[in-house]
């Protein structure tokens, strides 16, 4: 009889620990519209999402001696958590080894980025940034979209008229309420959203 159970007990512990490292290990299928807002608050900022099938995430970010870095907040920002090597970074890597190409039937994965200070100068160096990426984010060329897996969107202290005027053109901007009845086409605006 306690043979039986301690086996019993022991297939129950060898079971749970081995579903819980399986569900470390794999990804969920996209939650298309499952968010993670403030996304870097977790502890482990953008993989934490992607292991629960989240298929938008967001990075506040501030300018800083030339680097952009992510924080909700000046005194939360740290030299070592830029938005590189927490977002741009990993999110190639995810998807050069998925090798998840987007396709019409389904959406691109969003990064949404809130600038939060400065938005002119910030974006110029997001900008650029966002130029080395450019194999694998949704780009906008002489009025056309080329398809890549992850799509940027801007928010907060956007610079609307300088992020229009770019093209090629590597995000998106992220509207407002007042913007739904303007001339301003979904590739420009692919999102709105508003305080509420």
């Amino acid at each position: 009889m306690f043979q039986w159970k301690f086996c019993s007990v022991l297939l129950l512990v060898l079971v749970c620990h081995n579903s819980t490292g399986l569900g470390q290990q794999t990804f969920q299928s996209p939650l298309y519209q499952a968010h993670a807002h403030n996304d870097y608050r977790q502890k482990h900022p953008l993989q934490d999402a992607l292991k629960n099938g989240f298929w938008s995430v967001e990075a506040d970010i501030f300018l800083v001696e030339g680097e952009l870095l992510v924080g909700h907040s000046q005194d939360e920002l740290s030299k070592d958590r830029t938005l590189r090597k927490l977002y741009l970074n990993p999110l190639k890597k995810h998807f050069q080894e998925k090798k998840q190409e987007s396709n019409e039937s389904s959406p691109p994965f969003t990064l949404l980025i809130d600038i939060k200070t400065d938005g002119e100068d910030v974006y110029q160096v997001l900008r650029n940034q966002l130029r080395e990426y450019r194999d694998f984010l949704y780009t906008y060329h002489d009025g056309k979209t080329i398809r890549h897996p992850v799509q940027v969107v801007i928010s907060g202290d956007r610079p609307v008229k300088m992020i229009a005027a770019d093209n090629p053109r590597f995000a998106g901007i992220d509207g407002r309420l007042s913007d739904l009845s303007s001339d301003k086409p979904s590739q420009l605006m692919p999102l709105i959203s508003d305080r509420w």
